[in-house]
């Protein structure tokens, strides 16, 4: 019987109370709360359309905004990159770039020696030619290292000549 009476009480629609003092069904008055009151009585308005439409409205043109604001942002975007690179000029990543032969100046005689075997190799990449050159290096005698001692010492040479200045007499 209990079971009876909860199945009743679930079907049957509860009154609201509304401003005008009435009892109303849910069912047949589309009622929005606007707003709680000091005593906890809930304000409550009748409108044409129910809650559900008036979020739906309200989240699509929400949305429509967005997507036309991403939308001049992407044209944006897109007509910058045009204006700056039009000729779209891009290497292949597995390309090597050739290397620009520089005079090798250094007061290191390894780093003199490392230089010449990286311009040596173009294909290669740095820390491969770098440790291949220091094992070569340490494997070297001191008689074949003797060569790029002395092109070191001329530069520290000339260095130390350029970076002195002559100081005056106070007399």
């Amino acid at each position: 019987m209990m079971q009876a009476e909860r199945q009743n009480a679930a079907t049957v629609p509860k009154p609201i109370w509304t401003t005008s003092g009435m009892y109303e069904n849910r069912k047949t008055v589309k009622i929005k709360p606007a707003k709680t009151l000091s005593r906890h009585i809930v304000e409550q308005t009748k409108t044409d359309k129910p809650m559900d439409q008036d979020a739906t409205d309200a989240e699509k043109a929400k949305c429509a905004e967005r997507c036309n604001r991403r939308a001049k942002r992407a044209e944006r975007c897109n007509r910058r990159a045009e204006r700056r690179c039009p000729c779209d000029r891009r290497r292949a990543r597995g390309r090597p770039r050739t290397r620009r032969r520089v005079r090798i100046v250094s007061q290191n005689p390894f780093i003199i020696f490392y230089l010449e075997m990286y311009y040596k190799s173009p294909g290669k990449h740095v820390t491969k030619v770098a440790r291949q050159a220091g094992k070569e290096w340490c494997a070297m005698s001191q008689e074949d290292r003797q060569k790029y001692i002395l092109l070191a010492e001329r530069e520290r040479k000339r260095r130390g000549r350029a970076g002195k200045r002559r100081r005056r007499d106070c007399a």
